[in-house]
């Protein structure tokens, strides 16, 4: 099925293939409508943030050859096969096989990039709505973390594939989704791959989708990822702080969209005497989503801190 092959290739024993879709790794951050919510950073209380997790539909396959293709569509009804499974969670903490702990040998004999034909598959499948208010602004999977390869459908389209069983992986949902309306999210993950021989090490061996999933909401311009870097000089008196900001958005520069920078203390009181700012110019924009994802240079806004 889609997703599952690259030309010839499998996608689970492909080395070249480490994504597709996905968005840039960046820095945990959440979006909040002012600068005072933000520096009380509950996200749950932000209107930009919806959690995912919860029970989902689940179903366990004995290899990615079994996959119904129709599972990922709206019209899907799940039968006797299937049962509900709390995201997130471990699928082999549940009764779907069984937690395996090596030290310096491998779970299987297999050379890489191959992986035993006996690969167990869970199939994920829960339901969503996106805000009425999110309508114009950008809306955002992010998946904690599945092991150890992730695929992702939304209303029976393929969305994307990640890699890397202890990353965060985000994908773009607004072409996929409408403010306003329901829609169905399916997922698969396919516990060996060829990036089992990567992450190898003395360790427990699970499966499935074992942190958190949430939605999140971007205004038409927003902050792609943040580097904050402080310094201080051979008197440990004064510092100064390096920003590095990458900005969305393709049009970034035409809108006059400007950073502004703000520290503040442990008790939220700003350190800065003035806000440092700086406009946003072509090179300081993201780089887009892509099968190996890049990363932009970013704009640096360095203010002294005394």
């Amino acid at each position: 099925m889609e997703l599952f092959q690259t030309g010839p290739l499998k996608t689970w024993q492909s080395p070249e293939t480490l994504s597709f879709n996905r968005l840039p790794a960046r820095a945990t951050a959440f979006p909040y409508p002012t600068a005072a919510a933000a520096l009380a950073n509950r996200r749950e209380e932000s209107p930009w943030w919806r959690s995912l997790n919860g029970n989902w539909d689940f179903r366990l396959v004995a290899r990615p050859e079994d996959v119904p293709a129709a599972f990922v569509q709206p019209a899907f009804t799940p039968d006797a096969a299937w049962s509900k499974l709390p995201v997130p969670s471990n699928w082999t903490m549940h009764g779907h096989g069984h937690p395996h702990y090596t030290n310096v040998i491998m779970p299987f004999n297999d050379l890489p990039p191959q992986v035993p034909a006996a690969n167990p598959t869970g199939l994920y499948r829960t339901t969503f709505s996106v805000p009425a208010d999110w309508a114009g602004r950008r809306t955002v999977l992010h998946i904690g973390g599945a092991e150890s390869v992730l695929y992702v459908w939304v209303d029976g389209q393929a969305v994307g594939l990640a890699k890397d069983t202890r990353l965060p992986s985000e994908f773009d949902l607004t072409p996929y989704v409408q403010a306003g309306a329901n829609h169905t999210l399916a997922a698969a993950v396919i516990k060996w791959s060829d990036a089992s021989f990567v992450e190898d090490q003395d360790q427990w061996w699970m499966g499935g989708i074992h942190r958190e999933v949430y939605l999140y909401s971007q205004a038409a311009h927003y902050l792609e990822d943040v580097f904050v870097r402080g310094d201080l000089d051979e008197s440990l008196r004064e510092g100064r702080l390096h920003v590095d900001v990458r900005v969305g958005a393709a049009d970034a520069e035409a809108k006059g969209c400007h950073i502004r920078v703000q520290l503040h203390d442990a008790r939220g009181k700003a350190v800065l005497r003035r806000a440092a700012e700086g406009a946003v110019h072509a090179e300081f924009l993201a780089e887009p989503a892509q099968a190996h994802p890049t990363r932009g240079p970013g704009a640096r806004a360095a203010p002294l801190v005394r």
